[in-house]
């Protein structure tokens, strides 16, 4: 069986960690009135975007994705928290370390996500009762909140999580589909995406019932489609991927808009530095990049691309910055959202050595000394010149 857990508002659940005050009020956390990341100073937070929202001003109409002066529209006595992702992360990595003590099949699906293959471990008796205890323990240890999703499918058992929400925990087998499964919105399931729905209710496809024998249909969306397809009827690679065998690792931050693509360049290498980072202590050498942009007006573009050659953090710099040229279609726009990924791991035998010709070995020997350093003293002991923002 595969356990998901989902820490419920996790930013605020974190924001009420250090004030208690928070607690049962409308609170709202922001990601672009002051973002430490990028030095963004206090100027006009009411352009800020909600990163997350507290069930009690969702109540109001408040979500994720939403500029704060439309926020505070909604819920007139709205209380701001600026972000803390540093804080965040530590959350995360303390209580990923909690999760190993009872298995070390767990994936970290995202900062506040994570799914454990219980597969012989002793919670296998009796799962329900291995999740309760589980989500008890991280409310008395963490004052963290979650809800808790269990199936022998791992996005059935996202989809159970999502459903359960908040503070819930919920089962459902792959058997259960003609039943549970039947009358749910394909939209709930995750991995459907407004493209893909769209084109899904072109097909006559609305519920999760309506996927069983149409598996034609998702194969007109290609490959993903296919993948969409088998992980909706539970057939699909239900693996738990370790941090070992992750296939992917991507950083992104909201913040407010900013026009000057200048600034976004900036954003775009500090964020690589953190990507550069995870890279580098897991081992791994990839050969497939992607960067994704969002226009304060909600388009997102992404662009991605390959090179099968050794990785190093000046090669990122230059091929991300390649993928913004890619990426940034409509140059008066202003962005208030980027991510820079990574993937298609492989062994470094099976890559040529560099990938740009003008690689000297001094930049690549510089490049050493400074994964040693960030290793020791931490992902931000040390900076490149360009990452640091000029005092106006």
């Amino acid at each position: 069986m595969i356990l998901h857990i989902d820490l419920d508002c996790f930013f605020v659940a974190a924001a009420r960690i250090k004030d208690k005050r928070l607690i049962g009020k409308n609170v709202a956390v922001i990601g672009g009135g002051l973002n430490e990341d990028f030095g963004e100073t206090n100027s006009d937070i009411n352009n800020s975007v909600v990163l997350s929202a507290s069930y009690e001003a969702r109540k109001y109409g408040v979500k994720s994705a939403m500029v704060l002066k439309q926020a505070k529209v909604l819920c007139k006595n709205l209380i701001v928290v600026k972000s803390d992702h540093h804080f965040y992360k530590e959350l995360s990595k303390k209580l990923y370390k909690f999760l190993y003590k009872f298995t070390p099949d767990i994936e970290q699906f995202s900062i506040d996500e994570f799914f454990l293959d219980l597969s012989g471990t002793n919670a296998m008796k009796d799962p329900l009762k291995f999740a309760k205890f589980l989500q008890n323990e991280i409310l008395n240890k963490f004052e963290l909140p979650s809800s808790i999703g269990i199936s022998d499918a791992k996005f059935i058992a996202k989809l159970a999580t999502d459903l359960a929400k908040p503070f819930g925990i919920k089962i459902i087998k792959k058997d259960d589909f003609d039943t549970v499964l039947k009358n749910i919105d394909i939209s709930k399931f995750p991995g459907v995406g407004k493209s893909a729905l769209k084109r899904l209710n072109k097909y006559g496809i609305f519920t999760l019932g309506d996927v069983k024998g149409s598996k034609f249909i998702f194969e007109k969306l290609g490959k993903n489609g296919i993948k969409l397809y088998e992980n909706i009827t539970g057939n699909g690679k239900n693996i738990v991927e370790t941090n070992s065998k992750r296939k992917s690792f991507s950083h992104g931050r909201t913040f407010k808009a900013v026009s000057n693509r200048d600034e976004i360049k900036r954003r775009i290498l500090i964020l690589c530095r953190y990507l550069c980072f995870d890279i580098y202590k897991f081992g791994q050498n990839p050969t497939k990049f992607e960067l994704k942009i969002k226009y304060l007006d909600k388009i997102t573009i992404t662009r991605s691309l390959t090179y099968k050659f050794k990785f190093y953090e000046s090669v990122l710099h230059k091929i991300m910055n390649e993928l913004f040229q890619r990426c940034d279609e409509f140059v008066n726009k202003p962005i208030i959202y980027i991510s820079v990924g990574v993937g298609g791991f492989v062994e470094e035998k099976n890559i040529e050595k560099t990938l740009f010709n003008e690689i000297k070995q001094s930049d690549i020997e510089i490049d050493r000394a400074v994964q040693v350093i960030r290793e020791k003293y931490g992902v931000n002991s040390l900076l490149f010149a360009k990452e640091i923002k000029a005092k106006n």
